[in-house]
């Protein structure tokens, strides 16, 4: 005879079915924070301290920097002491006001001299609230020595190190820099040949 008959081979059978397929791309990508924020000194002075860690997270209000708080320290006690000082003469000059006036009013004093009293009394009061706006301004700036972070975020590497000199409103003022990072931007290309699929 012929040749041997070989039995048929078995045949796997697939029923195909159209559906979806995930396709995974993998791009190189760089993360962008949501804003970049300066830190900056608001007074001048020498940079005491650095009170965080270069690259850490950092909360808003956390202490980054101190400046000697020293000659603040000593404007504000001086600027308080001029508010006592002026406080007294008002009430100086309250008394002669409620001496004088009522002594006009009955013709035992003159029309000068009440002037001069009335004048006296709101000079005092006006130099009253002067000196209670330099006590302030004191205040605040004593208070800018501690450089608190203005925003969360992660700090970067210090730009002025301690014992320098920082003068503010000058480019020595800048100390660091901070970048928010919640949102965060992640910031990559794709290639139009993917874009299409």
């Amino acid at each position: 005879g012929g040749p041997p008959a070989y039995p048929p081979s078995p045949v796997s059978v697939i029923t195909t079915e159209p559906r979806d397929v995930p396709i995974v791309m993998e791009y190189t990508a760089q993360t962008a924070g949501y804003r970049e924020v300066e830190v900056r000194a608001r007074v001048s002075g020498i940079l005491l301290e650095r009170r965080y860690e270069e690259g850490s997270a950092v909360s808003k209000g956390d202490l980054l920097f101190r400046i000697d708080p020293e000659p603040y320290r000593a404007a504000a006690a001086q600027a308080r002491a001029e508010l006592g000082v002026e406080q007294a003469r008002l009430d100086e000059a309250r008394r002669q006001r409620d001496r004088i006036v009522p002594l006009f009013e009955k013709n035992a004093a003159s029309q000068r001299q009440r002037d001069e009293v009335v004048s006296q009394f709101e000079v005092a009061q006006a130099n009253v609230e002067a000196a209670r706006a330099r006590l302030r301004t004191a205040e605040l700036d004593l208070g800018y020595t501690d450089v608190r972070a203005p925003i969360g975020g992660l700090t970067s590497r210090e730009v002025r190190s301690e014992g320098s000199l920082v003068a503010a409103g000058t480019e020595s003022s800048l100390l660091t820099r901070i970048v928010q990072t919640d949102p965060i931007y992640v910031e990559f290309t794709i290639p139009a040949t993917d874009a299409v699929l």
